[in-house]
């Protein structure tokens, strides 16, 4: 036979060879038109997809298949002219069927071009039902936001697939601390990474071409307050080059300047190695087959491969010369007996298309299945669904971290979706803001339970975060009131809004906590009136300082004498103040006073000394003053008194008489035994001290006698009543 005859039989038997793929690849519509648009050809997966037989369609326009809204816009003229001019067409949109229901469907539309005379003859057109796949499009947009919400709520979360490291950079010391596994990735001794080492030490492994937009980043990210987001390629020494995704946000003392600048590297390579082998795939060949996004092959009746476009070679790893016209299961013996092989199997044995989602037992990946029988064999599509099996085990992980974070924090969440209106309290917020588990929850049921001067400020704070314009976060304490007659408790409630993710700038939902701060509240008080106490006791004794200090100057002659009394009057007072603290500045017995006060007079010689009285409670006030004045009397007795020679004596006596209205103190100090006393002949400090100082701080009357055989004082004085002795703190 001439050798043209069999070249042209060859030829024909390869175009029914493709033209039975084609027809077998009934996911597909591929049709044919003239340069007027008119449809030439029809496809059985034309048929399938849109209902018209070929007698019925061919020669009408291909307008019939867009959607009168389409046909309106001029949309069919419009892809003619970019597939003409550009020489591809690409669409995905809604089409319609012979009866009048429409389709979701990707397609491309390509020019004709004779061969040999490189004349334009009209168009190929295909289209593919996606309607599936639109609907798990969406419903994995909705998967990703709810993975995007629940990630929203666990703030300081890091993305834990290939977490490489944590870091922290002390900006004003330029020192970088991070733990052993970022450090080794970059080289630096983990040792010194711990203790902190400049930034530089790191900078150093970033690629050459990276590093300028790292610095950069990380300059906006500080300067703009941003959250930092880089991606750099790795090129530590002896090291394979990886590609990491810093993340991280810079904090800012009171002043606003940037101190610390936490983050985490996360390792990318495997995403940047998927993407660039999906660039380096965009050019397809203007057949049919290669113009399709899944990946495809097709294997005969005896399981031999007899087409393989370029998506599925880049996914099976191998190259088409080396797989077309050899078997299957010879050629990768690892997917026998495996879920996609059963799947081959039963679509060949029951003549069916077989769906699936498996691992694939080549690569480890999760792939999407379909498998179509046809005469020939089986045409097989399939893309890689890896990415979207992490998220959802990503989202359930997250779920699980968000469930924990928040029962170890004891913190009540709550969400208001404002697009429904619907608000979601957690059971522990319930039980915070002390709401029945079963009660209905509305917009004013917060403010029922607040504390009527808080419900101003926060319907602010709440109105402030849901302004557009503001959005600012809520931070804001209120007061609980317990429904059933208990204590007010204190709450902190946070809160963040939410652009809606379909419109990008109407908030459309509140994520918030809420947590209970009754005792810190309470250690805030205490810690605010131990504070006004220390105040108050310093400004007494400084005023009391100041007092002793002005009149002993004023009543000696020279400045050695006034050091000795100045200093002999400090120490009592300061005998006074040990006192107090002993006993927590709550009061103490007037027996230890004057015991105190006179311990250094009486010394070893006891019987000099009669002290006498029942236990009478002095508040810190009451007590200062009479060591006070217990020391002027007993020094003045050492100069001129009892104690001034060796047979004196001093008796000192109280007594308290209690009445319905009030009780009162007399108290009396006699001395005895000593030299003739005279009355003086000018009146000192200590007089002054006593009769008029220590009257005052009493509230009371005090005198004193100059007897010949002895002084005498006397002092009558209220007392604070039994309760009010007990706790008095501070006059």
């Amino acid at each position: 036979m001439p050798e043209n005859k069999l070249s042209n039989l060859s030829s024909r038997a390869h175009e029914r060879h493709l033209e039975a793929i084609l027809q077998s690849a009934v996911d597909y519509a591929v049709l044919t038109l003239d340069i007027e648009g008119r449809i030439t050809s029809w496809n059985r997966g034309a048929t399938r997809l849109l209902g018209w037989e070929p007698e019925e369609i061919l020669g009408q326009s291909a307008e019939v298949i867009f959607t009168p809204e389409e046909r309106t816009r001029g949309v069919p003229a419009t892809e003619m002219e970019q597939a003409r001019t550009r020489g591809r067409a690409s669409d995905e949109r809604w089409h319609q069927r012979k009866d009048g229901s429409v389709f979701w469907a990707n397609g491309e539309m390509m020019p004709l071009i004779d061969p040999e005379t490189q004349a334009f003859e009209g168009y190929l057109k295909i289209l593919r039902d996606r309607t599936e796949q639109e609907m798990l499009r969406q419903e994995n947009v909705r998967a990703q936001d709810a993975l995007r919400r629940s990630e929203e709520k666990l703030k300081l979360a890091l993305d834990a697939v290939e977490v490489i490291g944590l870091w922290n950079w002390d900006i004003r010391a330029n020192r970088v601390i991070t733990d052993e596994r970022f450090a080794l990735s970059f080289s630096v001794d983990p040792r010194q990474a711990k203790e902190g080492v400049p930034i530089d030490d790191f900078m150093a492994s970033i690629h050459p071409e990276d590093r300028p937009g790292v610095s950069e980043a990380i300059r906006r990210a500080i300067e703009d307050r941003t959250e930092l987001s880089a991606e750099y390629r790795l090129c530590a020494p002896g090291r394979a080059e990886r590609w990491l995704l810093a993340r991280g946000r810079c904090q800012y003392d009171p002043a606003g300047n940037p101190v610390q600048f936490p983050g985490a590297a996360i390792d990318i390579t495997d995403r940047k190695i998927t993407e660039q082998a999906l660039a380096q795939s965009e050019s397809f060949n203007r057949t049919v087959l290669e113009s399709i996004s899944d990946a495809f092959y097709a294997v005969g009746t005896d399981w031999r491969f007899t087409y393989i476009n370029a998506r599925a070679e880049k996914l099976l790893g191998r190259r088409r010369e080396d797989l077309l016209g050899k078997v299957y299961w010879d050629e990768f013996p690892q997917a026998v007996g495996s879920l996609p092989y059963q799947a081959h199997l039963e679509a060949a044995r029951n003549r069916k298309v077989v769906r699936c989602e498996a691992r694939s037992m080549l690569s480890g990946s999760w792939i999407d299945l379909s498998i179509f029988p046809s005469a020939t064999g089986l045409s097989v599509y399939f893309r890689d669904i890896t990415d979207r099996k992490r998220a959802e085990a990503r989202l359930s992980e997250v779920a699980t971290n968000l469930s924990l974070a928040i029962e170890a924090t004891e913190l009540g969440m709550w969400e208001i979706d404002l697009s429904t209106g619907e608000i979601v309290w957690s059971d522990r917020t319930r039980l915070i803001l002390g709401t029945p588990a079963d009660s209905r929850i509305t917009a004013e049921t917060v403010y029922e339970t607040l504390h009527p001067e808080d419900v101003p400020a926060t319907r602010a704070a709440f109105a402030r975060m849901l302004n557009p314009e503001l959005r600012e976060d809520l931070n804001i304490e209120f007061r609980i009131l317990d429904r059933e007659g208990g204590p007010q408790r204190w709450v902190v409630a946070r809160a963040r809004a939410f652009v809606d993710g379909e419109t990008g700038s109407e908030i459309g939902r509140v994520i918030g906590t809420v947590l209970d701060i009754t005792e810190k509240k309470r250690s805030e008080e205490h810690l605010r009136l131990l504070v006004n106490e220390l105040n108050h006791r310093v400004k007494n004794s400084l005023a009391m300082v100041q007092a002793v200090a002005a009149q002993t100057l004023r009543s000696t002659d020279s400045l050695a004498e006034a050091r000795d009394s100045f200093t002999a009057r400090l120490i009592s007072l300061a005998k006074a103040h040990d006192l107090l603290t002993s006993e927590n500045w709550e009061g103490t017995d007037l027996r230890e006073v004057v015991s105190r006060t006179m311990e250094s007079h009486i010394g070893g010689d006891e019987e000099r000394f009669r002290i006498s009285g029942p236990s009478v409670r002095l508040t810190p006030k009451t007590a200062l003053s009479l060591s006070m004045a217990f020391h002027e009397l007993a020094t003045n007795a050492v100069k001129y008194g009892a104690l001034s020679n060796d047979f004196g004596r001093i008796e000192i006596a109280w007594s308290v008489a209690v009445t319905e209205q009030a009780r009162h103190l007399h108290l009396t100090w006699r001395e005895s035994g000593g030299p003739t006393v005279l009355p003086p002949t000018r009146r000192g400090f200590g007089s002054r001290l006593i009769e008029r100082g220590l009257a005052a701080e009493l509230g009371g009357t005090v005198t004193i006698e100059y007897h010949p055989e002895g002084l005498a004082c006397t002092v009558d004085a209220p007392l604070p009543s039994e309760d009010r002795g007990q706790n008095h703190q501070h006059a």
